[in-house]
């Protein structure tokens, strides 16, 4: 992904909290398939919206 800066929020201990927008995605042609993403093949680690979205029991 290619991101721009938003917005930096230095935090207490020396952190920072960066805010970035996206604004281009980058696909392996090898993932593409019919203009869909293949999971199967990506493999990824985790998806964004199980980070954001509670998981219903």
């Amino acid at each position: 992904m290619e991101c721009s800066l938003e917005r930096s929020l230095e935090l207490a201990n020396g952190c920072d909290f960066i805010i970035g927008k996206v604004v281009q995605f980058h696909i392996d042609d090898q993932i593409n398939q019919n203009g869909r993403i293949d999971q199967r093949i990506l493999a990824a680690v985790s998806h964004w919206l199980e980070i954001i979205t509670p998981r219903l029991v």
